[in-house]
């Protein structure tokens, strides 16, 4: 290998640990300018007074939603479809769930999650959903009712994501907002800590949100 080689070799590889070096920065600056500025228009935000009133519209669109998609009797009718349709009504349940809730999503994932029903990823915005139960040729309305469930819990977790930044516009209190904030920031995994990951106030708020909603159609 010749001189001028290994001096042009030498060059690129200086260059490209500076232009790592320059990314890691920049991206650090975009990170800290960005949570100023969410911290500053979190506190100048005035919140919403009364959003057990949103909740109460956004259980009852959803369950309209649900019903639009799958039928008069959704968890039976989920049961009988094939694992391609059932993937789709998801599909198509989330995407009008979250633009009547105002979440923007990036995609939404099905894969092997092992025991993990779904979560939702924050930095990516997607939604990822066990794929195994959905697989099955045969599948109860029990297990069906399971799925849904999990789809409408994942998606309260979007909601909530946004409604912590931008209490007005997702018409949450002010005090809410700050608690899912604070959460957030602290967010206890399951395998962290499964009582902290059942009692923090994400968890309580998406079950409940989910719960009612399961409530609501098997009711209706």
């Amino acid at each position: 290998m010749g001189f001028l080689t290994r001096l042009g070799e030498g060059i690129a590889s200086a260059a490209r640990v500076v232009g790592n070096a320059v990314k890691e920065v920049t991206d650090t600056v975009k990170e800290f300018v960005g949570d100023a500025w969410n911290a500053i228009t979190f506190r100048l935000d005035v919140g919403y007074d009364h959003p057990e009133i949103i909740d109460m519209q956004m259980e009852q669109q959803s369950c309209e939603i649900v019903k639009e998609v799958l039928g008069g009797e959704p968890f039976d009718q989920f049961a009988v479809l094939l694992p391609a349709e059932r993937k789709m009504a998801i599909e198509n349940v989330i995407a009008e769930t979250s633009d009547m809730m105002g979440v923007e999503l990036e995609g939404i994932a099905f894969a092997d999650l092992g025991d993990v029903s779904g979560f939702y990823s924050e930095k990516g915005k997607v939604i990822a959903l066990n794929e195994e139960p959905l697989c099955q040729e045969v599948m109860t309305e029990e297990e069906a009712m399971e799925v849904i469930d999990t789809v409408f819990h994942e998606l309260r977790h979007a909601y909530q994501f946004r409604a912590a930044r931008y209490p007005s516009r997702y018409k949450r209190d002010k005090l809410t907002a700050a608690i899912w904030r604070l959460n957030w920031k602290n967010y206890a995994k399951f395998g962290q800590n499964a009582k902290l990951y059942f009692d923090q106030p994400l968890e309580v708020d998406a079950r409940n949100f989910a719960i009612s909603v399961i409530n609501n159609l098997r009711r209706s």
